[in-house]
């Protein structure tokens, strides 16, 4: 299964809602942090008209969202 399949299967076979999780490893606070940058990185492209820097912040994400997912 893909990583991307894997985490709402997750979380489904958890029972478990988005605010249910906890933040607990370093892994998950990084992935964590990188989430809420997404909103502010769209701002940014928009402002900036700089398509790259959507395209560095997705690579940063996938990053640290491999590094979650071999820690857990």
């Amino acid at each position: 299964m893909t990583p991307a399949l894997r985490l709402p299967c997750v979380l489904h076979r958890a029972k478990a809602s988005l605010h249910d999780i906890k933040l607990v490893e370093v892994s998950e606070m990084n992935l964590g942090r990188q989430l809420v940058k997404f909103t502010e990185q769209l701002l940014k492209l928009e402002q900036d008209l700089y398509p790259h820097t959507l395209c560095e912040y997705i690579y940063d994400l996938s990053q640290k969202f491999n590094q979650f997912y071999e820690s857990c």
